[in-house]
């Protein structure tokens, strides 16, 4: 075997143990050496006077683990069951099996925003995670002059464009997501929010309560429906 051939084997197997120790190191492991694929979010919201805040709505920057089906490439989810994440008394909320990384195997720079009627939005940045384990801390500010204007409100979109629409806008509202109200009176107007046609869960919802609208809009009430993809859907409500 000539010099030039015996330093050319040299060189592929140097070359191959290279590849092999790099792929070895690029796995992303926590204190037991296992790779952390999901994590458990203790949010906390508080008002600016540091009291803890009731019932205040979690929006977080990437789809949760609640949608039947995703179509890859775009962001239309059929919805099936619905995961409302609202602090409790304590102003806390644990959101559990958060995934680490996306579809697309990429980690999630996670961005949570909080959102309670009368109150100014707030926000928090994550960032990629390492651990199984994270918290966020969100301070949300007092509206001193929100506006009632007998506004009842369904927001099934995943950044809550419409809630955050009321929040800037000081609007006061009832949040009537996944729990249609008995009475429909007691409101003046009932808010549709955006992008709703997308939800399998809306649609039935509204489709079974169609007349209850109906009657709502026939006594003088306003029913609004915000930006819908499908202009078709509502035909089946009324």
């Amino acid at each position: 075997m000539s010099f030039f051939s015996r330093f050319s084997l040299i060189t592929l197997a140097l070359t191959a143990l290279t590849l092999a120790f790099g792929a070895c190191g690029d796995d992303s492991t926590d204190d037991t050496g296992s790779e952390t694929t999901t994590f458990a979010l203790t949010v906390t919201v508080t008002d600016d006077a540091g009291n803890a805040v009731e019932g205040a709505v979690i929006a977080l920057s990437e789809p949760v683990a609640t949608k039947e089906s995703i179509q890859l490439g775009g962001d239309t989810y059929e919805a099936t069951a619905l995961t409302r994440f609202k602090t409790g008394a304590d102003g806390s909320v644990i959101i559990a099996d958060l995934p680490v990384q996306n579809i697309d195997a990429e980690n999630i720079d996670y961005h949570i925003r909080a959102f309670k009627s009368g109150f100014d939005s707030g926000s928090a940045d994550l960032g990629a995670i390492s651990e199984d384990t994270a918290s966020a801390a969100i301070t949300i500010a007092a509206q001193a002059d929100t506006v009632d204007i007998g506004l009842g409100l369904f927001d099934y979109e995943k950044s809550y464009r419409a809630t955050d629409f009321m929040a800037r806008s000081g609007i006061g509202y009832d949040d009537l997501t996944g729990a249609f109200p008995s009475d429909l009176s007691t409101y003046k107007t009932i808010v549709l929010g955006l992008d709703s046609s997308k939800f399998a869960l809306m649609h039935s919802e509204f489709v079974a309560h169609s007349a209850e609208l109906m009657s709502f809009v026939e006594a003088g009430g306003l029913l609004y429906v915000f930006h819908q993809n499908d202009s078709g859907w509502d035909a089946d409500l009324f």
